[in-house]
């Protein structure tokens, strides 16, 4: 999202406060993850205090586990996926924006890439689930501010990108869990087979 964003500041010169932040606090994560050494010895100084001890071998777990993931091959891998299947969702604000009425040229999609970027890095800054309410603020402002249309507009739009991607993913997963706890009750509720050895008994006569 930062490279996403990155190109439209270019243009625009807006949010450079957040994505500094965002750059920097993700950099200084990547460095500290990297680095091995100083956090196993970070981890070792906590197991010494009463407070964070019995929480270091959970913290250590998640650390090794991170550490494999952030690897600078496998960090370039996801940066890469994640590129591609963000700029789907920027696309998709284009294709909005167009249905609406805009006219569709390479400056539109540069702004629904701007926009849509944006927001989502606001709304992981805000660590509300999924930017809730901070995300849709910051699309509507960017729209009227770089795109020039009217609130109204811009409201339709954060409406419908949301809920095409945001609430439609929300929904599939709600009806899923739904059904996967429906399974779970039935299968819980159902009684239990006799084992097989028993069952054959039965059937023998034996018992």
């Amino acid at each position: 999202m930062l490279l996403l964003a990155s190109v439209g500041f270019l243009t625009y010169r807006i949010g450079l406060e957040v994505l500094v932040v965002v750059l920097v606090t993700g950099v200084a994560a990547v460095a500290v993850v990297q680095s091995k050494a100083l956090t196993m010895a970070i981890l070792a100084r906590a197991e010494r205090f009463s407070l964070t001890a019995s929480h270091v071998s959970r913290i250590r777990a998640f650390y090794l586990s991170a550490h494999r993931l952030l690897q600078w091959r496998s960090l370039g891998f996801a940066v890469g996926l994640g590129l591609v299947s963000w700029f789907g969702e920027c696309v998709a604000l284009f294709v909005v924006l167009w249905g609406l009425g805009l006219e569709p040229s390479g400056t539109l999609l540069l702004q629904a890439t701007f926009v849509l970027a944006m927001a989502t890095l606001v709304g992981s800054i805000s660590m509300l689930p999924g930017g809730l309410g901070t995300a849709e603020g910051t699309i509507a402002f960017l729209l009227v501010a770089t795109v020039g249309v009217g609130s109204d507009l811009a409201a339709a739009s954060t409406l419908l990108i949301r809920l095409c991607t945001l609430w439609f993913g929300v929904s599939v997963g709600l009806l899923a869990l739904a059904i996967l706890l429906r399974r779970t009750s039935l299968d819980q509720s159902s009684p239990s087979p006799l084992p097989s050895t028993i069952s054959s008994r039965f059937r023998s006569g034996s018992l």
